[in-house]
């Protein structure tokens, strides 16, 4: 498992949030931050056509919000 700073803001609270999240790639550390502190979970189909992070980036941004991955050494 590796170790990412997932950063977060919805644009409806303007709120910052960055945690910490242990994961196997810096798209499973995303989707395990948005399930576990957002709540917001995605069905199969949209899993599936998420291959990469840039579409979940995509998916958040279509949501008024952005969520960015920092993977720490």
């Amino acid at each position: 498992m590796n170790k990412y700073i997932v950063a977060y803001i919805s644009l409806f609270e303007n709120v910052l949030t960055q945690t910490l999240v242990e994961a196997t790639s810096e798209r499973a550390a995303m989707l395990k931050y948005l399930e576990e502190h957002q709540d917001i979970n995605f069905d199969e189909q949209e899993l599936l056509a998420a291959e990469g992070a840039d579409q979940i980036v995509d998916y958040c941004f279509n949501m008024d919000s952005h969520i960015s991955v920092y993977k720490l050494d």
